[in-house]
């Protein structure tokens, strides 16, 4: 999913709004290294399956470096 890298500008009738980017998740360290640059903003590398999705994706559990969102950051983000 990319939405740029912002200032946008978007209209409902009378009311318009500047959009910007405030950061980037991606699951390639690469990726967030190229984004961060032109974008202006931080980037994190996230992959946004949990624990029971990945694995059932991947055929395996994600080694214990994966920065996967897990229960404990799931419960942290309240989603």
């Amino acid at each position: 999913m990319f939405w740029g890298l912002g200032g946008a500008l978007g209209r409902v009738g009378d009311v318009a709004a500047i959009f910007r980017c405030l950061g980037g998740i991606d699951r390639n360290p690469a990726a967030i290294c190229d984004f961060e640059g032109p974008a202006g903003v931080p980037g994190t590398v996230l992959d946004l399956f949990d624990l029971k999705q990945y694995s059932a994706c991947h055929g395996h559990e994600p080694v214990a470096s994966a920065n996967v969102l897990g229960s404990q950051v799931t419960a942290r983000l309240r989603i």
